[in-house]
């Protein structure tokens, strides 16, 4: 449904002079609810699951509450009223200087903000995912996917892969060990199935940098991951695959998360420890056969069992995964090889 309401014209609708007072943005939240209310019912019977938001304002209102530390990714109620209330402590939309919100769009985030609040008390989603997509690239989505049943993030992922040219046999080779590993260790870390999918790609990502160089391809590779258009990825959802693939090898540390929500970094890093293990198990490309280890885990402590005698037999794989032990020790995580 389209609706006669938007970011622009209900700031210069309700805040003409751009002061911004509490009666105001009422008015203009009641403007709104009173809008979608020809359309409540029908979307009300019909029902969702997940609800998606696009364009300048969305984008901006969860830049916003990421970036106050107020949400991990989306859009919520709760974190509606906060923004609300940050706002109403400005007063006029020259002066709103929130972060998060670009300057170009500081001077109407407050009529876009409004229509968002009414967005929710209408309907009451629990919670809004931002898309860089928008109407017509759904609406191209929906055509294509009516006749190909294909899980929108895989395709974006295999498609990366082949146009960066990875090496398919060993991304499959990582993939298979670092999974294998997830599923032995998933209760005891409380990992749920989409952490599991996203180790999955990362291992399928993990050399693409590789295609620009092979000096610093995990670098490459997270900078590709990170401003690539991913179609059915979150600008969130990039930044984990970034920071998987930036942290595959070399140095571990909190900091190569940095871009990624503060309360999805735990997971993030221990996502990061199982793909470098199976990228250090798998060094040797396939070269030898190489079984999946046995992983037993309590807190920090991470205990990787190899067959008898297999490690004695690979000095050189040993000699990696006793450098990973080094890594990851001094990134604050005892790692124990047997």
């Amino acid at each position: 449904e389209s609706l006669h309401m938007g970011c622009v014209s209900f700031t210069r609708r309700f805040f003409p002079d751009g002061a911004i007072t509490e009666e105001r943005f009422n008015d203009a939240v009641s403007a709104a609810s009173q809008e979608l209310l020809n359309i409540e019912s029908n979307y009300k019977k019909l029902g969702w699951v997940n609800v998606v938001g696009s364009s300048g304002t969305i984008r901006a209102a969860e830049q916003a509450l990421v970036e106050n530390g107020w949400e991990a990714e989306g859009i919520t109620a709760s974190g509606l009223k906060k923004l609300r209330k940050q706002m109403l402590q400005y007063a006029t939309v020259d002066d709103v200087a929130l972060p998060g919100v670009k300057p170009e769009r500081r001077q109407v985030f407050i009529g876009g903000l409004a229509i968002l609040t009414a967005v929710f008390n209408i309907f009451e989603p629990e919670r809004m995912i931002y898309s860089d997509g928008a109407l017509r690239e759904g609406a191209l989505w929906d055509l294509t996917g009516r006749s190909a049943h294909e899980n929108v993030r895989q395709r974006t992922v295999d498609g990366m892969c082949e146009r960066f040219y990875v090496d398919q046999a060993q991304a499959e080779r990582v993939k298979d060990m670092a999974l294998a590993m997830f599923r032995q260790v998933k209760g005891d870390w409380k990992l749920d199935g989409m952490a599991e999918a996203f180790l999955g790609w990362a291992a399928q990502l993990h050399e693409i940098g590789l295609a620009i160089s092979h000096s610093s391809f995990h670098k490459h590779g997270a900078y590709l991951l990170q401003h690539a258009d991913m179609l059915g990825f979150t600008r969130q959802g990039q930044a984990k695959l970034a920071a998987l693939v930036r942290s595959h090898r070399r140095k571990l540390n909190d900091e190569l998360f940095a871009e990624v929500a503060a309360a999805r970094q735990p997971v993030a890093m221990k996502l990061s420890r199982l793909l470098r293990l199976a990228v250090t198990l798998n060094h040797s490309r396939g070269a030898y056969p190489v079984p999946v280890p046995e992983l037993i885990s309590l807190d920090k402590k991470l205990t990787v069992k190899m067959p008898d005698g297999w490690l004695e037999a690979h000095p050189l794989t040993t000699r990696d995964l006793m450098a990973e032990v080094a890594a990851q020790n001094s990134a604050g995580f005892e790692v124990e090889i047997l």
